[in-house]
């Protein structure tokens, strides 16, 4: 790809806003207090070329992954294939990824999504799903659930709240992983983020029992630490190792990367939402994050000027005096700008802390005993 020499954009993905609608009406949905008004459904041909724009700003070898999203994406699945047959036409350097609920997926969906190497996420809280969501995508014997396996890049994403603490999600994820393993002779894909209130989601949902939460993820720390001592993963342990393994990852990224080792200076999101990532609506609508209707720009808008709205709109900055002395800042990085104030003195951080010290103190522990030990 051509290259640009000085001040090229860093941009690794952009999310394609195909529309808010939703066939589902998940209760603790980050868009429903931020969504105002439907987004545009037609689609402006000029982003197949904004899209080419910045491929060319890419670093030699790299792809620019184009996530689709809603509301619910497979209720735009025209508009998802026209999309990429338009980008593998103009040969651009991009992967295609989607999250979705998984009511809609058909055999049709499945075969697209092998065939164009698709990533799908399938949003699912485990054992308790339909408390959450009114909906499961994996219900035994369901037609969602032997369409959802046989998909060759799979994902599942779960929100821990009061009704999906970390073990109970751990082993329903491992339910999938057992049943899907076989299959593919890969692993699947897994996540897990914690509930985050964006204004007035039903309280009982983070209604936690925080010595529980704690003890349970302690619990899966130390469990982590053996396993990595000793260099074996149990197979019927896979869930649990990498719920541990993304969060220790990111406390060890925290400490040894190059530029601010161990020290917190962010002012713009963690996320990236806004500045590397795009989100893009069919019409060439920019917007601030792919979960709201607020405009940032448009993609016919100078650079500096829709820069200019999304920092604007980036609250991070003004947290930053009280984000540097949190202890757990090396996992949530100042976490989410969409985050209203009180949420975040009610519930956010508080959550934060419970999920992410009992890590932090395994570390520690395992330090202290290595120091005592001479490294052994």
């Amino acid at each position: 790809m051509l290259n640009s020499k000085f001040l090229n954009r860093n941009v690794n993905t952009i999310f394609i806003m195909l529309g808010n609608e939703c066939n589902l009406n998940c209760k603790y949905c980050l868009q429903h207090p931020l969504v105002e008004h439907p987004i545009s459904h037609e689609i402006n041909p000029d982003i197949y070329d904004f899209i080419e724009e910045v491929c060319t700003e890419l670093s030699d070898g790299n792809k620019l992954t184009l996530q689709f999203f809603g509301g619910e994406p497979l209720l735009f699945w025209d508009n998802i294939k026209k999309i990429v047959v338009e980008t593998k036409k103009r040969k651009l350097p991009v992967e295609y990824s989607l999250m979705t609920n998984g009511r809609l997926i058909t055999q049709e969906m499945v075969d697209f999504f092998n065939k164009h190497e698709f990533w799908v996420c399938v949003s699912w809280d485990g054992f308790n799903v339909k408390q959450t969501r009114g909906f499961d995508a994996f219900a035994p014997g369901s037609k969602q659930r032997k369409l959802l396996l046989q998909i060759e890049h799979l994902g599942v994403s779960a929100v821990l709240s009061s009704y999906a603490y970390p073990i109970n999600i751990c082993d329903a994820f491992q339910m999938i992983e057992n049943a899907y393993f076989p299959i593919h002779n890969h692993h699947l894909y897994m996540n897990v983020d914690e509930i985050m209130d964006t204004g007035g989601i039903p309280q009982d949902l983070t209604n936690f029992d925080y010595d529980r939460l704690y003890k349970e993820v302690a619990l899966l720390a130390n469990e982590y630490l053996e396993e990595r001592k000793n260099g074996d993963v149990p197979a019927d342990k896979y869930a649990r190792n990498v719920y541990i393994h993304d969060r220790y990852s990111r406390l060890r990224w925290f400490y040894t990367n190059k530029e601010n080792p161990g020290e917190y200076t962010n002012i713009t999101c963690c996320c990236g939402n806004g500045y590397t990532t795009y989100n893009l609506g069919l019409d060439g609508t920019l917007y601030p994050c792919h979960n709201t209707s607020e405009k940032a720009g448009s993609i016919y808008d100078s650079y500096i000027d829709y820069l200019n709205n999304i920092i604007k709109t980036d609250t991070t900055k003004e947290r930053i005096s009280v984000c540097k002395n949190c202890p757990v800042v090396a996992f949530c990085c100042g976490g989410c700008k969409l985050i209203p104030k009180d949420a975040r003195e009610k519930t956010y951080c508080k959550l934060k802390k419970t999920v992410f010290m009992p890590i932090l103190e395994a570390v520690q522990e395992m330090g202290r005993e290595l120091v005592e030990n001479n490294g052994c």
